[in-house]
């Protein structure tokens, strides 16, 4: 009887297992359902709900800048970022810092996305300077879930 149940097993999750390899084995379907699906459904609705915001505020905008660890934002909102810091935790005090603090205040976003739930490497305080310039130069706007907007001042 156990040998029975076992063989059952088996063949089913063989059975699943197999079908599964149909995928690795087509690479043009896979590049399509990752290229081709939109961003959307893999996204959950409060995501969706802050990027259409920022997206709509923002249109006027020929860039945006984040100051959080969220490095999705340029690609999702279809814009380049206003620095080359598109990753926070390359904004290093005393490497770094100064940079991006020059490429901010020549590009001059009306918004930043100051913080948002990924926020492992400012919690760190890496970068102590470009947070008070942007503290001095723009101020709390809105806050949607926990996404926080500062606007210039």
């Amino acid at each position: 009887m156990y040998i029975f149940v076992f063989f059952i097993i088996i063949v089913f999750g063989l059975k699943e297992n197999i079908k599964n390899l149909d995928n690795i084995t087509n690479p043009k379907k896979n590049l399509y359902a990752l290229t081709k699906v939109p961003d959307e459904k893999f996204l959950n609705t409060n995501y969706i709900e802050f990027i259409n915001f920022f997206r709509d505020i923002s249109k006027e905008e020929t860039c945006i800048q984040q100051f959080t660890d969220d490095n999705a934002f340029a690609y999702l909102i279809k814009k380049p970022t206003c620095t080359q810091f598109y990753v926070n935790a390359h904004i290093i005090n005393g490497w770094t810092e100064d940079k991006f603090i020059k490429q901010l205040n020549d590009s001059k976003p009306k918004y930043i996305i100051y913080s948002s739930e990924i926020n492992w490497f400012k919690k760190r305080n890496n970068a102590p300077k470009a947070e008070e310039f942007i503290l001095n130069n723009y101020s709390f706007f809105k806050k949607i879930h926990s996404w926080e907007i500062y606007k210039l001042k």
